[in-house]
């Protein structure tokens, strides 16, 4: 493994009153991340079926989770496997610029094509289609919604109206 550089951390210059684990901060070259992160990879989104096993009632609805700047799919993994459990459907994806899709420029664009890529193979049937964004994803969800609002009969856009770059406001 070609770890670049390791931060020792001390937790007794941490600021914060509960006292953290010594630990080190570890910078690793993009292959080597690829190999330790939980993340797989070899693909840009995951689907997490429906609950069979315990006779939960299927419901004809697909969960489109959408993650913030600096996350992947797997930030709403467990949500998605909760939801499952009671017959829901869902679609986790990487925006481009993160995750799997690291090194897809992002733009409104490219975020409109990834979601209609992902829609057009995996959503061919009759069901009720929920965009659910956070922060990032909510951001851009008004501008996905504007271009692919019928593809979607609802949406939950989450932490979309927090102060973000200079001179924002609320």
């Amino acid at each position: 493994m070609c770890r670049k550089s390791s931060i020792p951390y001390d937790p007794t210059t941490s600021s914060s009153s509960r006292p953290l684990k010594k630990s080190d901060i570890e910078s690793y070259c993009k292959a080597c991340y690829q190999e330790v992160s939980v993340l797989d990879y070899t693909k840009t989104y995951d689907i997490i079926e429906p609950s069979t096993t315990d006779n939960t009632e299927i419901c004809n609805i697909t969960l489109l989770w959408v993650h913030g700047g600096g996350a992947s799919r797997a930030l709403f993994l467990p949500h998605a496997q909760e939801l499952a459990s009671k017959g829901y459907r869902s679609i986790l994806i990487d925006l481009p610029g993160h995750g799997s899709l690291v090194d897809t420029p992002l733009t409104l664009d490219s975020c409109v094509e990834t979601v209609r890529d992902v829609l057009d193979k995996e959503c061919t049937d009759s069901s009720k289609i929920v965009y659910i964004g956070a922060s990032l994803g909510a951001y851009i969800g008004f501008h996905i919604l504007s271009k692919l609002q019928h593809k979607f009969t609802s949406s939950i856009l989450l932490d979309c109206g927090q102060n973000v770059g200079p001179d924002c406001r609320l």
